[in-house]
């Protein structure tokens, strides 16, 4: 089974102290992304196949990707 995930580090995170999380990023966020079609079936994007790296768009910093199906 493939879930595609998303994770972020803040760039300044240090980790917690030397008695509580030492050497473990403290704002480390992850979530499962649920590409699909709406509709009467799921057809769920599961697969990564290309990555960005950071690009700066209207303002924003934005990472852009491109996701596939297993059965393409």
């Amino acid at each position: 089974v493939v879930f595609p995930r998303v994770a972020r580090v803040c760039k300044n995170d240090r980790g917690g102290s030397q008695r509580v999380l030492e050497k473990q990023w403290t704002s480390f966020l992850k979530t499962r992304l649920n590409c699909s079609i709406p509709g009467d079936s799921h057809f769920y994007f599961n697969i990564l196949q290309a990555v960005t790296d950071v690009i700066h768009i209207s303002g924003r910093d934005v990472v852009m990707a491109t996701f596939s199906t297993p059965y393409n």
